[in-house]
């Protein structure tokens, strides 16, 4: 199985945490690429395993809109605080797509994978699924709901503290992770709540 989006979340929010920084500058359009000629008489093996796994629906990168302090993108919208800026539009990986946003004190990201392929998983064995996958300690999890939404909150540790929110809607699973660059961060800080108690769904 596809690695679950929420250690791409994890992982891309300790990208910013840690100082690593985002390629902010355009793309000039063109991809590097690198493929192997498999010799005469010899199956290409990417061909052999992609022919034997259930593929990911490609997602689209083309309609997300950031319109008076709000942000949306498929179905999701939510306020973004004024002092936030969005410095990662969007980035596609494993068939996820990731969001990153950013001011001089703390970062958040929105990662939206397409659960559509596995029609049969519940909200709450994904979860269970993607902590397993994620290959850390929460220090707690929690379920609850947010203007009638159902939203699991995860909290970490993992050289910075992070807080993360899953919301599942229309087979696809929306996963913010939120953490700040100096001190450390809890569920209940005000720019957390300022966005999640803000998410809606068309």
């Amino acid at each position: 199985m596809n690695k679950m989006y929420l250690i791409a979340s994890f992982t891309a929010l300790l990208l910013f945490l840690c100082g690593c920084g985002l390629d902010t500058s355009k793309n000039d359009g063109s991809k590097e690429s690198s493929t192997s000629v498999p010799k005469e008489g010899e199956a290409n093996s990417n061909e052999t395993e992609q022919s034997t796994e259930e593929k990911k629906p490609e997602p689209d990168t083309d309609t997300y809109v950031i319109e008076d302090g709000k942000f949306t993108y498929d179905s999701i919208s939510f306020d973004i605080p004024s002092e936030f800026e969005l410095i990662e539009a969007p980035e596609e990986e494993s068939g996820s797509i990731t969001f990153g946003f950013q001011n001089d004190t703390a970062a958040f990201v929105l990662v939206v994978d397409d659960l559509s392929y596995m029609p049969n998983l519940t909200p709450d064995a994904y979860v269970e699924m993607a902590k397993q996958q994620a290959g850390i300690d929460f220090l707690s999890n929690r379920k609850y709901e947010v203007n009638g939404i159902e939203t699991y909150e995860l909290v970490s540790h993992e050289n910075n503290k992070i807080v993360q929110n899953i919301f599942i809607h229309d087979e696809k699973a929306f996963t913010f992770s939120f953490g700040l660059f100096e001190d450390e961060i809890n569920p209940d800080n005000p720019f957390i709540k300022s966005i999640v108690n803000s998410v809606s769904f068309e």
